[in-house]
């Protein structure tokens, strides 16, 4: 409840949110319940989240990252022991700088776009709006994601 009040997203001049859970820890679907509570306000350049044991992350930032943080410029995930799954950043206009490391549960990074094209446009034509892969990336850091096996992306293309 005290979370909720602290109504992180109508702080609209927070650029930086670093967030940190001890490493005993183990209450992952409390992990999870904090972190949905903490969503920022979009103007948000900045997140760190180290020690996080949710098993997911929240909605805000799997379902559409881009609108709900749409001017993250930099991105740190250390330590999030359980999380099999990471969220897409690729198609943050902003993101310079993706840091992940000691993410030993890591598996699969995956992006399933939807992008409606008109049934007159040449496919690849219409896969170009889909936007660059990481436009303004300058820095990918990866350490220790030991069971990474895929980092995917497929846009599935539906004609109007």
């Amino acid at each position: 409840m005290e979370l909720r009040q602290s109504n992180l997203k109508a702080k609209q001049y927070l650029q930086i949110l670093a967030l940190q859970w001890k490493p005993d820890d183990d209450g992952a679907d409390g992990n999870t319940t904090v972190l949905e509570d903490l969503l920022p306000h979009p103007n948000l350049k900045h997140l760190d989240i180290e020690g996080y044991g949710g098993l997911s992350f929240p909605v805000w930032m799997t379902v559409n990252m881009v609108s709900s943080l749409p001017y993250l410029v930099q991105i740190n995930l250390d330590n999030c022991r359980k999380c099999k799954h990471l969220p897409w950043f690729g198609q943050l206009p902003f993101l310079e700088y993706l840091q992940l490391s000691n993410l030993s549960s890591l598996e699969y990074i995956h992006d399933n776009s939807t992008v409606e094209s008109s049934s007159s446009s040449h496919p690849s034509s219409s896969l170009r709006g889909t936007g660059a892969f990481f436009p303004s990336l300058q820095e990918l850091s990866l350490h220790t994601l030991p069971l990474l096996k895929e980092w995917c992306r497929e846009v599935v293309v539906i004609a109007n």
